[in-house]
């Protein structure tokens, strides 16, 4: 493609040109010129590996000249993002379809309504995963896949809760508990009980051995 020197730009600027005329070679150098990262999903934008020479000059709001890319790129400048860049300034499928569609119609309401959709989005997921639940929303229950059984095992753990509150209630209203402390108070007199007759016992056998011995002399 011929050298023209400077072109000028209007609001809408038409490209035409019949097949190999350098087209796509044009927006191609626009591209990597415009933009530093993102390139990739300008598909079938790529013909040639090497970079452009050459520049483009705009104007920001106040009116101020900005050289690109010596000035940086366009998605800092005037903060879009490469995809917005791609489904705003290049359409080339014949049924006119948006790269991403669903990413760039979220971003766009984000941006015009000053929500944060994507970032609410990405938190709901995280508070799904940490919280084992079936979807992220507040109506959501366990979840009982394969390996975690999340949503059986809080069953099973109510149950048994359950069933050792009715236990409660029962040693309570049979005083169960109250026959518990008597139980070990007897066996603790038994115990020491048997320890007395011990000691009797040795008693005895000493008095006998003494009788004994006295008998002898």
């Amino acid at each position: 493609m011929p050298d023209t020197g400077r072109i000028t730009l209007s609001d809408f600027t038409l490209i035409f040109g019949k097949n190999e005329d350098g087209k796509t070679l044009t927006i191609d150098a626009l591209v990597k010129m415009l933009l530093t990262q993102g390139r990739s999903i300008f598909e079938r934008i790529k013909r040639v590996d090497e970079e452009p020479e050459g520049y483009i000059i705009m104007l920001d709001d106040e009116g101020k000249e900005v050289k690109l890319p010596e000035k940086g790129d366009l998605t800092s400048i005037i903060d879009l993002t490469p995809s917005e860049c791609c489904n705003t300034f290049i359409v080339r499928n014949s049924n006119l379809s948006i790269a991403r569609q669903s990413d760039f119609y979220r971003n766009v309401t984000d941006r015009l309504t000053g929500l944060r959709t994507e970032e609410i989005k990405l938190i709901k997921n995280e508070l799904q995963e940490l919280g084992k639940l079936t979807r992220p929303d507040s109506t959501a229950s366990l979840r009982n896949i394969a390996g975690e059984k999340i949503k059986g095992r809080t069953k099973d753990a109510a149950e048994l809760i359950s069933r050792i509150e009715e236990l409660e209630e029962r040693v309570t209203g049979e005083k169960l508990d109250k026959l518990e402390e008597e139980l070990l108070e007897v066996r603790e007199r038994i115990t020491e009980i048997n320890i007395q007759i011990e000691h009797f016992e040795e008693a005895r056998k000493r008095q006998e051995y003494d009788k004994q011995f006295n008998n002898t002399d």
